[in-house]
């Protein structure tokens, strides 16, 4: 967490590298993104989810964005 002008913040690094995750997640399928980095997560779709709503404690207008991307994804993996 970052602290910019007195005010708490995810890291801009953290918020990017997710946003990257769902992009990919959509663009190739889940199945395709988790091959293509070789992960073998079972609860993928969690492990996304609880990045988000760690967001959501910090920065909840951001994080709303960031659910509402990860609801468009087909989760059939």
């Amino acid at each position: 967490m970052n602290i910019n002008s007195g005010k708490v913040t995810v890291p801009r690094k953290y918020k990017r590298k997710l946003m990257q995750e769902i992009y990919f997640c959509q663009k190739y399928g889940v199945d395709g993104h988790l091959k293509h980095i070789n992960c073998n997560k079972a609860f993928y779709k969690e492990h996304l989810y609880g990045k988000a709503y760690f967001i959501n404690m910090i920065e909840p207008e951001f994080a709303t964005k960031v659910i509402n991307e990860l609801d468009k994804i087909n989760w059939n993996y």
